[in-house]
């Protein structure tokens, strides 16, 4: 048995997203791609979907534990305790947004 390393994983995963998105076009869907963290996209996307009548299918590309320091991008953040430095960044990150939609 052979091991896959991060990158064929990444490569994997690219294809996979690829070829769904074609599946999908070819099945009638349109299909949007974004930027999962871009709350601009996400708003967009979600207002073209709400005025479509056939099926619309976003597909929101993320990075596992963004903003978690040396967690972002790592599958060990799943289950793992943060620690104090990133919750308090985090914690920092969601005032900004919430200041940004409120304002």
């Amino acid at each position: 048995m052979t091991q896959t390393t991060s990158r064929s994983r990444a490569t994997q995963r690219s294809h996979l997203a690829r070829t769904s998105k074609l599946g999908f076009e070819a099945q009638g869907w349109e299909v949007a791609r974004i930027d999962g963290h871009d709350y601009d996209q996400i708003e967009f996307a979600l207002e073209q979907a709400n005025e479509k009548e056939s099926p619309y299918l976003i597909i929101a590309n993320t990075h596992i534990a963004r903003g978690a320091m040396e967690l972002e991008g790592s599958h060990h953040s799943h289950g793992a305790p943060l620690g104090e430095e990133i919750i308090k960044r985090q914690r920092l990150q969601l005032v900004l947004i919430l200041r940004r939609i409120c304002h």
